[in-house]
């Protein structure tokens, strides 16, 4: 199965919206490389699968950090 995901900075985090599901869902990461595994284990819990069924593609937005 195959999601995408929007990661953008807030504060020392990366707020992360699963785009693909039904009133998006939305996890943070403390680091860029860790929004895929964090993307999908929320995806997993929504849709009741295993994390490991599920791929990531993740677009990064250079938001207003503080704002």
């Amino acid at each position: 199965m195959r999601i995408s995901a929007v990661a953008q900075p807030s504060g020392k985090w990366w707020a992360i919206e699963v785009t693909d599901l039904d009133g998006g869902v939305w996890t943070q990461a403390r680091r860029l490389d860790e929004v895929p595994r964090m993307a999908a284990d929320a995806a997993a819990c929504v849709l009741g699968v295993d994390p490991s069924e599920i791929e990531v593609t993740v677009t990064v937005e250079q938001g207003h950090e503080g704002q």
